[in-house]
């Protein structure tokens, strides 16, 4: 019995090295990377509205919803068409 509980074991141990290396690898690439993900992201928004589109920063969070990873996006600001008349943006958020 104690020889199938230390395999159980090393497998989940092996099983949460696994994870932990790529968490560590996709954060390591959104940090290197975070200017382009930023412009590519605003492009796309961009493309779907009739409007601009800014972010300011971009955060990965992965403890908050583990094993899920989280972004978080800081300081975005949504001006629409009218935003020359009215000078408020659509939609603001810190």
């Amino acid at each position: 019995m104690h020889k199938y509980l230390r395999k159980i074991l090393k497998f989940f141990i092996v099983l949460v090295t696994i994870l932990m290396v790529l968490y560590a690898i996709v954060f390591i690439y959104v940090s290197a990377n975070k200017k382009k993900i930023i412009k590519q992201v605003t492009d796309e928004i961009s493309k779907k509205l009739s409007g601009n589109v800014s972010i300011g920063d971009v955060e990965m969070s992965f403890f908050t919803h583990f094993p899920h990873v989280s972004v978080l996006l800081h300081d975005v600001t949504v001006t629409d068409t009218m935003f020359l008349q009215h000078h408020h943006p659509f939609f603001r958020v810190d």
